[in-house]
């Protein structure tokens, strides 16, 4: 499986393919990764990965996450979703999103922002 912070990648499917964003929120979005994975298998008709194939999957799914997450900027309305569906919504003083750091469409940069003053 690959992130799926915000809906932005589904998990793979057990051939290693991508689920669509629409199957992925409509069949897996609630479930934890081991549920996902035997899901996903179970409606590929393969048999659902138990113990140390289980355990690998995850881990791979965490490690490419993980990877992902520190090569990539999500835009507020991404952030907002996440915290919002795991009711994290309210636990964050500053939320810093891409689309307040990088250039906008004014050109500003995170330069310009107030708290990027001495």
């Amino acid at each position: 499986m690959s992130r799926s912070i915000a809906g932005r990648s589904p998990p793979l499917s057990p051939s290693g393919e991508s689920i669509s964003e629409s199957d992925y929120a409509a069949r897996y979005l609630g479930l934890d990764d081991r549920d996902c994975f035997r899901q996903a298998f179970e409606e590929a008709g393969m048999t659902s990965p138990v113990g140390n194939q289980l355990t690998s999957l995850i881990a791979r799914k965490n490690h490419d996450y993980e990877t992902e997450i520190q090569n990539s900027s999500y835009l507020r309305r991404e952030i907002d979703l996440v915290l919002s569906v795991n009711s994290l919504a309210g636990s964050f003083e500053f939320i810093i999103a891409a689309d307040a750091v990088w250039p906008d469409f004014t050109g500003r940069t995170a330069a310009d922002l107030p708290w990027s003053h001495g």
